[in-house]
């Protein structure tokens, strides 16, 4: 079977994780015998530095056959409407190259619709190539569209074949716009094979560790503040926090305000092995989250044997259980400040191998792609 994938955003050398886990997919597919094909038209704002060469190209990445148009973005990322214009344009570009060189695909897999969802439409309605469609974005989960964007996205998930949600929060919503029977649940999939236990000699100290983008919606300052509460008169503790963006300088403040400077550590944006090393380095992972559709961070660190705190916010309801950690309420400071004591104090309860092995089996390649290969059946044979 082959499989073309149309991801809205995915790994560049200006942002080499963003939407990893599509190709992690896509990587994961193909071991198991598709035949799989990238096309992904990157749409740059154009006053976003960038050394990478505009226009069409094609080769091979990690593996799997990657068709790209890259093109700079005239307009304010607010006109959204040319943006989406803009992509299927490219997208009919690559689509037309894959199926002279790599043949007709038997299904579409877009991801997030009004980009890759929404042009994906428009080639199956002169192609007539089955759409399959994972949503991710948080903006929908949130309830933030606008009255215009629920139309669209009423439209988009219509035309779609068969929709699937990544969590349980986002499932919820998108079971507002479309039949049950159209839509299933089939979590990110985490690479279990880069990230595993690993015996090494960390600091002295306990070390929680965070990974983000630093914005409101992580809940860093909930955590700083929550750690304090936790730990205030300790210092065998460390809370090491990686990631960037618009609340950095804020949330080292904030630090600093409170004297944490010894214990509050910023590693500011971490590549993919680096992701890797601290995640072997922690005793335990926490993330505050507002608000996730999933949370493939967490994964990572099951998969490297870590017990996680999570916030009930969407998507880490499915993933913690009394085997791994522990999940607190949205912007309970007090809650989340007993959690990072509980797992202080009961750490060697844990067992590595048994969170990473529980871990595999509920999102592991083999579970994700079984589920994903059913829908795409489905999807064929009701065409």
């Amino acid at each position: 079977m082959h499989v073309l994938i149309v991801p809205s955003w995915y790994p560049t050398e200006r942002n080499p994780i963003a939407g990893i886990f599509f190709k992690d997919q896509a990587k994961a597919l193909q071991e198991k015998g598709y035949k799989v094909t990238i096309a992904y038209p990157e749409i740059i704002p154009l006053r976003e530095k960038s050394s990478e060469k505009m226009g069409y190209s094609v080769k091979e990445e990690d593996g799997i056959i990657t068709y790209r148009y890259s093109v700079r973005n005239p307009f304010p990322r607010r006109f959204k409407t040319f943006e989406r214009l803009l992509y299927s344009s490219k997208l009919k570009i690559l689509y037309k190259e894959i199926i002279k060189e790599q043949g007709i695909p038997d299904v579409i897999h877009a991801h997030s619709s009004f980009l890759a969802g929404w042009s994906s439409n428009k080639l199956s309605a002169i192609h007539k190539v089955p759409i399959v469609l994972t949503e991710h974005s948080s903006t929908i989960g949130k309830g933030k569209l606008t009255p215009k964007q629920k139309r669209l996205l009423s439209e988009i998930l219509s035309e779609a074949d068969k929709v699937i949600s990544v969590g349980p929060g986002l499932a919820k919503t998108l079971g507002e716009y479309i039949p049950e029977d159209k839509l299933k649940m089939i979590p990110n999939l985490v690479n279990t094979d880069e990230f595993g236990i690993e015996t090494h000699i960390g600091s002295e100290k306990f070390r929680f560790f965070s990974l983000a983008r630093l914005d409101s919606n992580k809940g860093m300052d909930v955590l700083v503040d929550a750690y304090t509460n936790a730990f205030s008169s300790e210092d065998n503790t460390e809370l090491v926090i990686g990631g960037d963006g618009p609340l950095k300088e804020e949330l080292k403040n904030q630090v600093a305000k409170k004297g944490l400077q010894g214990n509050v550590h910023f590693l500011g944006q971490l590549n993919r092995d680096q992701v890797i090393n601290e995640m072997q380095k922690c005793d335990a992972f926490v993330l505050a989250s507002k608000y996730e559709t999933f949370g493939i961070v967490y994964l990572e660190a099951l998969a490297s044997g870590k017990p996680i705190i999570a916030t009930k916010c969407g998507g880490p309801e499915i993933i913690v259980n009394n085997k791994n950690g522990i999940l607190v309420p949205v912007d309970n400071q007090n809650e989340l400040a007993d959690a990072l004591k509980s797992i202080l104090k009961t750490a060697e309860e844990y067992s590595p191998e048994e969170i990473r092995q529980d871990c595999i089996a509920r999102f592991g390649k083999e579970r994700i792609i079984q589920d994903i290969s059913r829908l795409y059946e489905e999807a064929i044979r009701n065409k």
